[in-house]
């Protein structure tokens, strides 16, 4: 019985961790789907993510339109609270959660182009596969200049 009763509350507390996106991700590009254009740039090249308790720290690195890296950090919640930051490229609110080993980030930015007040939303979907040694994130992306998807796949470094 005692037996049982350990296997219950071992089996309940393996349920209830959630995955953990940390580590050191470089993007695949022969198995990601970047699409034709200009949309692959928002692809991170490369991202060091630190997960804690409640809080997503993503460090992400891309190529920037001179050719040169570009990094940014964010810093979220994993709460479903809106999380704000105010970048170069515009105002940002965010929410993040995780549900079921799914990550999923909403983002709305809200910028300033030729006079004109403008906004794009994103979703991400992050999953783990291989074992965790692979990290799926699937965006969803719509602008003034049109909807995309991306799926971008990283290998943990």
């Amino acid at each position: 019985m005692r037996n049982l009763v350990f296997l219950l509350i071992l089996l309940i507390s393996v349920a209830v961790v959630a995955a953990d996106f940390s580590g050191t991700w470089v993007l695949n590009r022969e198995k990601s789907e970047l699409g034709d254009g200009p949309g692959g740039r928002m692809a991170a090249k490369k991202m060091v993510v630190e997960q804690k308790e409640n809080s997503l720290k993503i460090e992400s690195t891309r190529e920037g339109r001179d050719g040169g890296d570009r990094t940014r950090t964010q810093e979220m919640t994993l709460d479903g609270k809106e999380n704000k930051e105010t970048t170069e490229w515009g105002e940002s609110v965010s929410t993040a959660q995780i549900v079921e080993d799914v990550l999923t980030i909403e983002s709305t930015r809200t910028f300033e182009r030729d006079g004109q007040t403008n906004s794009m939303e994103f979703k991400q979907t992050w999953t783990l596969e291989e074992e965790g040694k692979q990290l799926v994130v699937n965006m969803k992306s719509n602008s003034p200049w049109g909807e995309n998807e991306l799926k971008m796949v990283y290998d943990k470094e």
